[in-house]
């Protein structure tokens, strides 16, 4: 059955496509703001770089989970209930976090933002393919593409421009009034929507998907730690594995399943999905590691490394209306193809650079790679809803978001665990060939400036022999995170690449489909 239109009007259309728009906007800004607050955060609760990354892979997972509660709910208190809901899960996470004294309490705020980012970002999608013909889709998703890409994108320019100005407790507090703004917003503009669902919750459903990915992740943790032959990580894995196949099996039983599994049997949806996941890993990533490259290993200041970044969100905010309105008008091939293509080459460009580029080097990758997800998820996305029916549309909606995030939660754990391993054995590192060769690069740069410096201040020798000797310790430090940074940039443009693969067999497929139904008898 085709949905319904809630909104009638255009104007109507658009009130509600804005206020949803700067709801997701005010809750995926504080999924990013705190990546450039790593430092400060490690210095002040007095741990590791392993630790702080679960204020953002925390933040995400719980996000993820939001994710597939938030089709539900739509159905059971409709639209504008569920964005309250939301705010007021994030406004207590903003204000808890704000005011911790605790890791505990840092972790349960994150959390909170977590839950009610997770509750409101599918929303927008929900409202659009509710209130627009297919035919409009594209232009509607590139707007709210925009604030989608935004949003993170702009996330480490705002947070190390008011953590120069202040401290990190002005991350979590900033957010209160744009979340308020939000939260009228949407009581004004958003529909009540349609109760539609009826009998128990899934609660089982919920309690074995959370079981998966808590499993995964501690198999993940487990894996970094100890390695494939450890009992803990198979251990971690085989659980993983066992509440994926009990949640497959329960929702096929479930009279109000949390996942209709019915809409995996579309081939062309279950691909693009496939490939949101392994975008969602890259984007974040690449979000997470610039400014922690910039900060960490080049020493730029925070607000130095936000700013890095900012031309490449003003791109994106010109972009993605640009690419909506390409998502409606031209085929998807002509512009998702491209698009991939240009992420992948941001992911070359950044495996390529030289460890003493200058700044601008980094801004160019960031700009390609924002250029390449801004015209390519509107279209991504309204390719994918445009599979589905009225019936598939909150599930849908929901299962990409819960793709892209959950592929940036691996992303963000595998890769900062990777970047803390080469910085916690660096000294063991630089004695591998690769790291040999690129430190060796810059061995006589150091020795003559050494000596220069020497010459210049004459007897006054034992300073500068103590300040080149901490230079050459903290080199290899550099050298491992310079490799480390290049390798991961590598393996997202190959990820990018095999996307391109994945995606050209999901539009042949969609084609196919398409041509069986115009052939079919009922057609004819």
């Amino acid at each position: 059955m085709p949905a319904q239109q809630h909104l009638q009007t255009p104007f109507e259309r658009w009130f509600a496509v804005i206020a949803v728009s700067i709801g997701s906007f005010s809750s995926l800004l504080s999924s990013t703001t705190i990546d450039v607050a790593f430092s400060p955060l490690m210095h002040y609760f007095s741990m590791s770089m392993t630790t702080a990354q679960w204020t953002i892979t925390l933040y995400m997972i719980i996000m993820t989970i939001a994710m597939l509660l938030a089709a539900d709910l739509v159905k059971r208190i409709g639209i504008k209930a569920t964005s309250t809901v939301s705010f007021a899960f994030f406004i207590t996470g903003c204000y808890l976090g704000g005011s911790a004294e605790s890791i505990e309490a840092l972790f349960a705020g994150r959390l909170l933002q977590g839950l009610g980012a997770g509750l409101q970002t599918p929303l927008a999608a929900i409202v659009v393919t509710k209130s627009f013909p297919k035919e409009r889709i594209g232009f509607a998703m590139g707007i709210f593409g925009s604030v989608m890409l935004l949003a993170p994108a702009l996330g480490p320019v705002v947070g190390g421009l008011l953590i120069d100005l202040s401290n990190w407790r002005i991350l979590f507090y900033f957010q209160l009034p744009l979340a308020l703004f939000s939260l009228l917003a949407g009581r004004a503009a958003l529909p009540k929507g349609e109760i539609s669902a009826q009998g128990r919750y899934d609660w089982p459903g919920l309690a074995l998907i959370a079981g998966f990915i808590c499993s995964l992740f501690a198999a993940m943790n487990q894996y970094r730690d100890a390695g494939v032959g450890a009992i803990s990580f198979q251990l971690a894995l085989g659980g993983a594995v066992l509440a994926l196949w009990l949640f497959i099996h329960n929702e096929g039983k479930a009279k109000n399943p949390l996942v209709d599994l019915t809409i995996f049997a579309i081939t062309p949806f279950s691909l693009n999905l496939v490939i949101i996941f392994m975008l969602g890993a890259g984007m974040f990533s690449s979000i997470l590691l610039i400014p922690f490259y910039l900060i960490e290993t080049l020493g730029y200041s925070p607000g130095e490394a936000g700013m890095a970044l900012l031309p490449a969100g003003i791109v994106m905010a010109v972009s993605a209306p640009i690419a909506g309105k390409m998502a409606d008008r031209f085929s998807p091939a002509k512009v998702i193809v491209p698009s991939l293509l240009v992420f992948a080459s941001s992911g070359w460009f950044l495996s390529c650079i030289e460890l003493d580029a200058t700044i601008g080097y980094i801004v160019v990758g960031a700009l390609l790679s924002r250029i390449g997800l801004s015209f390519l998820l509107p279209s991504l996305y309204a390719s994918t809803l445009r599979h589905l029916n009225g019936q598939y549309t909150e599930y849908g909606s929901s299962l990409m978001n819960f793709a892209r995030q959950l592929g940036g939660s691996v992303g963000v754990m595998l890769f900062s665990s990777k970047f803390a391993e080469y910085a916690q054995h660096h000294q063991l590192l630089v004695d591998t060939h690769h790291l040999q060769a690129s430190f060796t690069k810059y061995q006589a740069m150091i020795s003559q400036a050494f000596y220069t410096l020497s010459t210049d201040l004459g007897s006054s020798q034992q300073e500068p022999s103590r300040y080149w000797l901490e230079q050459l310790a903290s080199a290899p430090k550099q050298v491992s995170e310079y490799v480390a940074f290049t390798n991961i940039f590598y393996l997202v443009a190959i990820a990018a690449l095999s996307c391109v693969g994945l995606w050209l067999a999901s539009f042949a497929l969609s084609k196919r489909h398409s041509q069986a139904i115009e052939d079919s008898p009922a057609q004819n």
